[in-house]
């Protein structure tokens, strides 16, 4: 391989990362505004969503499971992605791990939580697209009930 191949290579590799980190943050936007088929269109047609209520596969059930969510937690959101982390694990693969924070108001309170996603991103066609996602919530809560730690015994 010539320096000019894997400078070429390279740049592919970089241009697929830029791409997953487009679509991360195409998402948060997406599912603020709690549109499922939007939402749904970010994935490829067999990915795999996995986040505290279960695992879902295809499109049906990944729109199923964001109607869901939405229903059980009704608040409009505002997603912040931060400090993705991404690695190229082929040509056309990107894995990518972040954290993200969402603030939210609902009729009678405001919301607050945090978490990471960890993702498989398809950069091989003209649009990027979730292979898979992975949602931790390591927090969600209002503002009433704040986020306080437990208080230790002295």
């Amino acid at each position: 391989m010539t320096d000019l191949d894997t400078l070429a290579a390279r740049v592919h590799r970089l241009e697929q990362m830029e791409r997953a980190r487009g679509l991360l943050h195409e998402y948060a936007a997406t599912v603020d505004r709690r549109e499922v088929e939007p939402v749904v269109a970010l994935f490829h047609r067999d990915a795999v969503l996995r986040n505290p209520r279960g695992t879902f596969t295809g499109g049906t059930e990944i729109a199923e499971a964001f109607r869901a969510a939405w229903e059980i937690e009704p608040s409009l959101k505002q997603h912040f992605v931060a400090t993705p982390k991404l690695t190229a694990e082929s040509d056309d693969t990107i894995a990518a791990a972040a954290r993200f924070l969402f603030v939210g108001r609902a009729r009678e309170r405001s919301v607050i939580g945090w978490g990471t996603y960890d993702l498989r991103v398809d950069a091989a066609g003209s649009h990027a697209l979730f292979r898979s996602m992975k949602i931790t919530v390591e927090l969600s809560t209002d503002l009433d009930a704040g986020w306080a730690l437990d208080p230790t015994p002295v």
